[in-house]
């Protein structure tokens, strides 16, 4: 198959990579439309990623194969599906989403629609996923969201709708990302916080409003720390969105 790899300092293509095993679990998916994330150049860039590791992460596509432990009842033989892997792992090098065919976790797969096609749009509208482009933006960011949230900073599926999981505001910063965006309506929609405060471009406030965010700094302004903790000064978790070498 043909894949796109870490070679060096930078992502090469090759073809004649060979097809990987996989785990009982999993299913093979021919991949349709890929998404990219920081995390893809990252890894490059920052020599993260073992060199000859397969790059990328979300994916959708169709099932050409699976595992003998797949649930049968639930998935098929030529399903429309989307998904992710762990692009670039140590441990699993040859399974990222960059590439012809892909293994993925059938207890992390949602099903799409047979009549589910391309889009062929510069731009994924909002709205009902009906496209494999529309279906590869989503899986990483949202997955990560919510293991954050529900995991690490403990949130409960079950809430009352009258009063806040935490007495606390939340800070989102990068909240006009993927992953920000997702952040924002789990933690609006899931009643987490007093508030939920983002750090963001201007050009995404409207939006971010739409989402549950309660107020936007604009990140471009030099005192917005400053501006945050004069306006809120009890905030006990941030979740931030835009990583860099210096933060790794």
């Amino acid at each position: 198959m043909i894949a796109v790899l870490i070679g060096g300092k930078e992502a090469v293509t090759e073809n004649n990579i060979m097809l990987l095993e996989y785990p009982s679990n999993f299913i093979l998916e021919k991949s349709k439309a890929m998404g990219g994330n920081p995390t893809d150049w990252k890894h490059v860039e920052y020599s993260v990623g073992p060199h000859k590791s397969i790059v990328g992460c979300d994916v959708s596509g169709e099932i050409v194969s699976m595992g003998q432990h797949v649930d049968t009842t639930e998935f098929h033989i030529g399903d429309y599906d989307f998904s992710f892997a762990h692009g670039t792992c140590l441990r699993k090098p040859d399974n990222g989403t960059f590439a012809d065919y892909v293994a993925l976790d059938s207890e992390l797969t949602f099903k799409l629609p047979k009549n589910t096609e391309f889009s062929n749009n510069d731009v994924i509208s909002e709205g009902k996923v009906i496209s494999f482009e529309e279906a590869a933006s989503i899986p990483l960011s949202w997955f990560t969201a919510g293991g954050a949230l529900f995991h690490e900073m403990k949130l409960k599926y079950d809430c009352d709708a009258k009063k806040p999981q935490n007495k606390f505001p939340l800070f989102v910063w990068g909240g006009g990302s993927a992953l920000g965006q997702a952040v924002i309506q789990l933690a609006k929609k899931y009643h987490g916080y007093t508030k939920i405060i983002s750090v963001a471009g201007r050009k995404h406030e409207k939006q971010l409003f739409a989402y549950g965010a309660d107020e936007v700094f604009g990140y471009h302004e030099s005192d917005v720390i400053t501006q945050n903790k004069n306006k809120y000064n009890n905030t006990q978790q941030l979740f931030y969105c835009v990583s860099t070498l210096d933060t790794l």
